[in-house]
């Protein structure tokens, strides 16, 4: 359940303001503020089912907009890309403390990865 309350709620940010304001609503109490089906229809003085019903079609909708658009598909995959990077610069900092070489290429290569690190933390930012 946790992995699709991330997956709508990140829908939700990218494609929120192409959903009727009822269905946002309920999507964005649904998801984000954990509410009930019953609270929720209690809240906006609806049904329960009216509530699935607008969480459905938003459900739905959000799906549609990610068929066509990938916006969230394209984020995982560049999420997934930082994360490697990350990776990639433990590894690289663990090994330049191992080299031999003099002090002024170990500080090189030190500028150089903290360099590195700046942009993947700016990448992150996006």
């Amino acid at each position: 359940m946790e992995e699709k309350i991330i997956y709508y709620g990140t829908l939700l940010e990218l494609y929120g303001e192409l959903l009727t304001d009822k269905q946002y609503s309920a999507i964005d109490k649904y998801y984000n503020m954990d509410l009930s089906l019953s609270e929720i229809a209690q809240e906006d003085k609806i049904t329960r089912q009216a509530v699935r019903d607008n969480i459905k079609k938003a459900e739905e909708k959000l799906e549609f907009f990610e068929s066509k658009l990938k916006l969230y598909k394209n984020f995982k995959k560049e999420d997934n890309i930082v994360s490697k990077l990350e990776r990639n610069i433990i590894n690289l900092t663990a090994k330049i403390t191992t080299l031999s070489i003099d002090k002024y290429e170990k500080e090189k290569l030190d500028n150089t990865l903290k360099e590195i690190i700046k942009n993947v933390d700016s990448l992150k930012k996006i």
